[in-house]
């Protein structure tokens, strides 16, 4: 989904995670313009794939596109709307690539969830304003990750109830994505409504 050239909406880019565009990204999408905002919820696939089998899109991610070449793509996304407000909204890998995107000056706000691979690039220094939702993770030391990211300007990382790539395999309906719904409505509105300052 892309905004036409015209749309003087504000610009949310959805980045999604090693699934791909699930059902359940393209219902965020809709709600969200329903709020208002124009989105983009492009595929980082060249194929467009979307994934069930976790493992299998984990191998897929890393063999075909990997954190770089993400960020690549949401990075010319981001050239594309410039003089635009632009939130970018990632999801695991996606959040990832919405962190590391955060200090290059050219987006008001990011927005993540259950990031965990945000712990191997703390040297970031966003210039916009960063919200981060973590779930608990068996990999390491999520409240070490969020104390270090909370001492950050512009920065707030929390804990959220829910399992790693809860928004891919939960129902719509289902308590943790209409919190997370709640989530990123704040954080918009927030930012984008002049709840607070957006430079």
């Amino acid at each position: 989904m892309k905004p036409k050239p015209s749309d003087q909406k504000r610009v949310v880019v959805i980045i999604h995670e090693v699934r791909g565009v699930t059902e359940n990204l393209v219902r965020l999408a809709s709600f969200l313009m329903s709020e208002g905002f124009s989105v983009v919820l492009p595929s980082l696939y060249s194929d467009g794939y979307v994934g069930s089998d976790e493992q299998a899109s984990y191998r897929k991610f890393y063999s075909e596109v990997g954190i770089e070449r993400a960020s690549g793509t949401i990075g010319d996304i981001i050239e594309e709307d410039v003089g635009a407000k632009i939130s970018l909204l990632g999801f695991s890998v996606g959040a990832t690539v919405a962190w590391l995107l955060s200090g290059n000056g050219k987006i008001d706000s990011a927005i993540g969830f259950y990031g965990s691979r945000i712990r191997n690039h703390l040297d970031i220094q966003p210039s916009a304003d960063v919200d981060l939702y973590f779930c608990r993770e068996r990999g390491f030391d999520v409240e070490e990750t969020i104390g270090a990211l909370n001492a950050k300007p512009r920065v707030s990382a929390g804990l959220i109830p829910g399992e790693h790539g809860f928004y891919s395999t939960s129902p719509f309906s289902s308590p943790e994505i209409q919190r997370a719904n709640r989530l990123i409505l704040t954080s918009l509105k927030g930012c984008f409504r002049e709840a607070r300052p957006c430079t």
